[in-house]
């Protein structure tokens, strides 16, 4: 893209449906525009457009000017604001004791505090709070008179903590003069975040676009990127997902046959599908990552109980297994997939089992072609389009070119269903 208008542009097509108008996200411009902050902003908007870990929907996001921060939080409706400046990244994989997620966004909805920012107070200089994250409470602020805090604006310090995060210059909390009492981020909220400070990340970016998918090169720890990207990769490696993090929801009437289904390796949607429909023809199970689908085939092949996956997973040590699902509670799951072995045991009696090693955002379209002429075929591609490290490797242009071609693809079957997200996270059935 060539620009940060553009990339807004493209964002708002998407028509996104807002969940809640009681929080706010304000994505402030960043200085300059090229690739490597095209894909900063585009990490920052994935992070905070929806849901707790940044995988979900419906956020209230707007983009703005650093100048027109103000007048947007004056005009806003909210209760609270995240004001994040582009170039933000939140590691989203922490959670609390209980397996609920505990992110920069779960925190932010909880908070109590009039105001949270990073604090620049260095001494014998009027202070203020740090351009890259900014949380407040509208309905306060309002009460206090609306003090323009942002853009770092420079204030009079009445008082302020003894104890500094770092330095001589990040008091624990502050008190500007006429102003209640500003929390700084703390320790835990830092370890889950970093920003760019507008630094020349384009090496690194590039260095990820140009990798094998899932093979994404590591940054040295003596780099002054490092801390971004090992915050933006805390997601992006090779994981196996014993169990669906989706519902079995947006499937096509039950009254539908299908001569081929298409399914990622993932837990057991794609046996219950078959199971649902009754299905009798092609089963292939695709995965970007051949050791998930030698796994996938392992499983199947011995209709493993869950404690024998458990047992294997331990064994092999090539991919990370994700066990906990944060997206749904134990009850649903076991409603949803209790009986995931009956309905794999059906699968194996009934259906024609392949797999393959596919990276549907960039297959090889012929291949998938030739499988699908003439037939009745049903596409599961789940949420690989609205995935963390499908965005971490590709710009929006090219995932939204990539979901089209697909439909495109698919158009050329006999009749098709497409199940799964979009670029922006938004699922959808669509048919043809």
């Amino acid at each position: 893209m060539d620009s940060f208008e553009e990339f807004v542009k493209v964002i708002s097509s998407y028509n996104s449906k807002v969940k809640s108008h009681r929080s706010l996200y304000i994505i402030v411009k960043p200085r300059g525009w090229d690739f490597g902050i095209e894909k900063s902003c585009q990490t920052t908007w994935y992070n905070v457009s929806g849901g707790p870990t940044g995988s979900g929907t419906g956020n209230q996001v707007i983009f703005c000017e650093p100048k027109e921060v103000f007048q947007t939080l004056v005009n806003s409706m909210a209760k609270r604001a995240m004001i994040v400046r582009a170039g933000m990244v939140f590691d989203m994989t922490h959670s609390n004791e209980d397996g609920t997620p505990k992110t920069p966004i779960t925190k932010f909805k909880k908070s109590t505090a009039w105001c949270k920012g990073h604090i620049i107070a260095r001494p014998f200089e009027q202070a203020f709070l740090h351009k890259q994250h900014i949380e407040i409470d509208i309905v306060q602020w309002k009460k206090i008179g609306c003090p323009n805090i942002f853009q770092e604006q420079r204030f009079a310090v009445g008082d302020k903590s003894n104890i500094n995060y770092h330095d001589d210059y990040t008091p624990y909390w502050i008190e500007f003069v006429g102003l209640p009492r500003i929390e700084n981020f703390d320790k835990d909220d830092r370890r889950m975040k970093a920003y760019t400070y507008d630094r020349d990340f384009n090496s690194e970016w590039n260095n990820i676009a140009e990798s094998e998918y899932g093979e994404f090169p590591q940054v040295q720890s003596d780099n002054k990127s490092y801390g971004y990207f090992q915050r933006l990769n805390s997601r992006n490696s090779k994981m196996f997902y014993v169990n669906n993090t989706e519902t079995l929801k947006r499937l096509p009437p039950k009254e539908e046959s299908f001569d081929i289904i298409f399914s990622p390796t993932a837990g057991y949607i794609t046996e219950k599908i078959c199971q649902m429909y009754q299905h009798k023809g092609e089963v292939i199970f695709y995965d970007y990552c051949l050791d998930n689908i030698q796994i996938k085939k392992a499983i199947v092949d011995m209709n493993m109980t869950e404690e024998e996956i458990n047992q294997y997973m331990k064994y092999q040590n090539k991919v990370q297994a994700i066990t906990s699902v944060s997206t749904m509670s134990p009850e649903t799951l076991e409603e949803e997939y209790g009986d995931g072995r009956l309905a794999q045991q059906y699968m194996i009696n009934n259906c024609k089992i392949s797999y393959e090693v596919i990276n549907i955002i960039s297959p090889n379209y012929n291949t998938i072609l030739e499988k699908v002429k003439g037939k009745k075929v049903l596409f599961n591609h789940s949420n690989i389009f609205g995935f963390s490290m499908a965005h971490a490797q590709y710009t929006l242009t090219q995932l939204n070119a990539s979901h089209q071609a697909l439909y495109d693809l698919l158009s050329k079957s006999k009749s098709f269903y497409m199940r799964g997200t979009r670029a922006d996270k938004k699922w959808e059935l669509l048919n043809g």
